[in-house]
């Protein structure tokens, strides 16, 4: 063999020694994508005596498709950091008997985080929050009130932030964009009546109805739905909303403390008709044959019930967890199995159907931060201490 074929047999071996190595050789590691940028701190909520100045909310996003169930690398970090954490303490205005149906499938697929939680009314919620954040005593980890008082604890700075991916299923104007609070359950204010006193022909059709002279002396508020005077003002404009409210002061409605009070004085015949009753207490109290209805006006609004984060959360991986889960579908169905209207669209409904045909008013908790005229004017009109 010449020197030439020598040096082409060599060359020749070398290539084929490279390339059985580079096919042993082990895959490249990938390079982690970047982590989500840190959302920065909130500035601190306006205080109640400066409410004024609180910035105007936005709406939030239209909703998009929900988000897929399959746990990404961000939540798969949280989940793992919450079971570390390994407990769990909640606020609710939810009564115990309901909260308590709730929470089974929330342990069943979380056993590792234990959850404790505090019940009170809302305004009782907000007091307990409040003291104990001014004390520095940090409590909860999950704040679940409505619309009014989340303004009270977002003016106290008790409020943090965290926009659970489960909130891009919700409609328009159901979550805050900046984090605050998402809109967990809803409670439709509609028209109600007394049937053995109202027929279905005769009842109001919608809110300026009731300004008809023969509801005089008929008609029934709740105390501290002043919100509603807000949210009128939003869909009639202000000057017309203002128009309605102090004529229907003129009809000289009766004042009732309590939703619940408000809906079993009506049943009981002590006045005709009321725009302030909750459905589902309107459906509760039909499954018992009491003697009520109510009207789908256009539009029915919606007052929210939100779940939010706290500041300073002792367990905020647990807190997260429970948020994400209690805005899912599944977490929306104990909801329903509590007797409760889920915020979340496609959900079954009990009694099936409550949302069909429907125009909702979804009610902005931060609107509310610049209400405190609204508040004091209800009251005035009428005549609440």
């Amino acid at each position: 063999m010449n020197t030439k074929s020598v040096f082409l047999a060599i060359a020749l071996i070398a290539v084929m020694v490279v390339g059985i190595l580079g096919g042993c050789a082990p895959a490249p590691t990938p390079v982690p994508t970047a982590a989500p940028p840190t959302a920065a701190p909130p500035t601190a909520a306006p205080t109640k005596a400066a409410a004024t100045s609180a910035p105007t909310a936005t709406s939030a996003p239209a909703a998009t498709t929900a988000p897929t169930t399959a746990p990404t690398a961000s939540s798969a970090a949280i989940l793992e950091a919450a079971k570390k954490e390994g407990k769990l303490m909640i606020y609710t205005s939810l009564n115990a008997e309901e909260f308590e149906t709730v929470l089974p499938p929330f342990q069943k697929k979380y056993p590792d985080i234990k959850v404790e939680f505090f019940r009170g009314d809302s305004e009782g919620v907000t007091q307990k929050a409040i003291t104990e954040f001014r004390a520095q005593t940090y409590i909860p980890d999950i704040l679940e009130t409505n619309d009014v008082n989340i303004t009270q604890l977002i003016s106290a700075g008790v409020v943090g932030q965290y926009r659970s991916p489960e909130a891009a299923a919700y409609p328009p104007g159901a979550s805050d964009p900046d984090g605050y609070y998402t809109s967990a359950r809803i409670n439709l204010v509609v028209i109600a009546y007394n049937t053995n006193l109202v027929k279905k022909e005769d009842a109001p059709k919608k809110l300026e109805d009731l300004l008809d002279p023969k509801w005089t002396g008929k008609i029934a508020l709740e105390a501290d739905d002043w919100a509603l005077l807000a949210y009128t003002g939003k869909v009639m404009g202000e000057a017309k909303a203002q128009e309605f409210w102090t004529k229907l002061a003129a009809q000289k409605p009766r004042v009732v403390k309590g939703h619940t009070e408000l809906a079993n004085f009506l049943v009981a015949g002590e006045f005709y008709v009321t725009p302030n009753v909750y459905v589902h207490r309107v459906f509760s109290l039909q499954g018992k044959k009491a003697p009520i209805d109510w009207v789908k006006t256009d539009p029915v609004y919606a007052f929210p019930h939100v779940v939010s984060i706290a500041k300073n959360a002792p367990h905020p991986n647990a807190a997260k967890v429970f948020i994400d889960w209690y805005l899912s579908k599944e977490g929306q169905e104990a909801l329903v199995a509590a007797g409760r209207v889920p915020a979340r669209p496609g959900v079954k409904t009990k009694p099936e159907g409550v949302y069909d045909g429907l125009n909702i008013f979804y009610g902005d908790p931060k609107s509310l931060l610049k209400a405190a005229d609204v508040q004091k004017q209800y009251y005035t009109l009428f005549g609440i201490k």
